[in-house]
């Protein structure tokens, strides 16, 4: 047991050994009592496990506390996770020029040499899923901010 959190195979930490588990799902138990998880060196919040339907439910620390994170990592694997239905994939994009903004479809833009295409006007992106019955409106950023605490 973690922070109240009951787990057993895949998961392995404190008393379960490696050997006992799947190397990247390893949990641990902070000063506060919190469940968390490190995935591609991201820290997680493990919010609930479901052994029986088989879900993890985790919010990454680093949104915890706002939408601008210290890294802008995706995390989400599918050779470890597998998305489950009801959920769609929101992308935020961080450290972008004033001409990303004005890019709207396929066609809007043209690339030098080199490039790949609209990701180059922007420092970052992390893609997240997200339940769809959850899904606030994207320029309600009030209500997403307090939505992401919920799901990431």
């Amino acid at each position: 047991m973690w922070g109240g959190i009951s787990a057993g195979f895949p998961f392995w930490g404190a008393d379960r050994p490696p050997a006992c588990g799947i190397p990247e799902l390893e949990l641990r138990c902070n000063e506060k009592n919190i469940t968390t998880m490190k995935i591609n060196q991201v820290a997680y919040r493990v919010l609930k496990i479901n052994r029986e339907d088989e879900i993890l439910r985790i919010a990454r620390e680093d949104y915890w506390v706002g939408l601008c994170p210290p890294q802008y990592m995706n995390t989400f694997n599918p050779q470890i996770f597998e998305p489950v239905d009801g959920y769609k994939f929101y992308t935020f994009t961080y450290g972008c020029t004033d001409a990303s903004t004005t890019i709207f479809g396929p066609k809007a833009f043209t690339c030098k040499e080199g490039e790949n295409g609209p990701g180059e006007l922007c420092n970052g992106s992390v893609t997240v899923p997200v339940p769809i019955k959850d899904s606030p409106p994207v320029w309600n950023t009030v209500a997403l901010e307090e939505q992401l605490k919920k799901w990431i």
